[in-house]
């Protein structure tokens, strides 16, 4: 599983992936940088990769790439904007925009980051936390700020 969130400009994500019952590092970070701002993506790993190297690449919406998971498997993704603006994405949905607080990931780990974050916790201290206390992430925090 993942954690996403951002807040204030800092988009942080976990660096471990789950595989059934064990947990493994990430071989590369889950945020991207791109010139359309940060993203990161949590669903099934390859999924993510490429949904990554897509967005690094410049959202080429000719070049999207086509994603294979499934159900709590399905590709979500966060977009932080240049100018302060957080967007969603879904395997099969287009971007919208939502609250410049914001999670996304697996279980209610997403929902626990977020309310540490609306209750005024930085977006890197509230994932911290949230690895602490989820066994479904795991690992250091990568912090990425616009």
């Amino acid at each position: 599983m993942t954690i996403i969130a951002v807040k204030d400009g800092v988009m942080c994500a976990d660096s471990e992936m789950d595989a059934g019952s064990r947990s493994y590092p990430v071989m590369r970070p889950k945020i991207a940088r791109g010139p359309g701002g940060l993203a990161g993506a949590t669903g099934y790993s390859s999924d993510c990769v490429a949904f990554c190297d897509w967005f690094a690449a410049g959202e080429d919406p000719e070049q999207r790439p086509a994603f294979a998971g499934t159900g709590d498997d399905e590709l979500q993704a966060l977009v932080l904007r240049p100018g302060g603006t957080v967007w969603r994405i879904g395997a099969k949905e287009l971007p919208f925009q939502i609250p410049a607080t914001y999670a996304i990931g697996g279980g209610y780990a997403w929902a626990f980051c977020e309310g540490l974050m609306v209750g005024g916790k930085s977006c890197e201290k509230a994932v911290k936390l949230t690895i602490k206390h989820f066994r479904s992430v795991g690992g250091k925090v990568q912090v990425e700020r616009l």
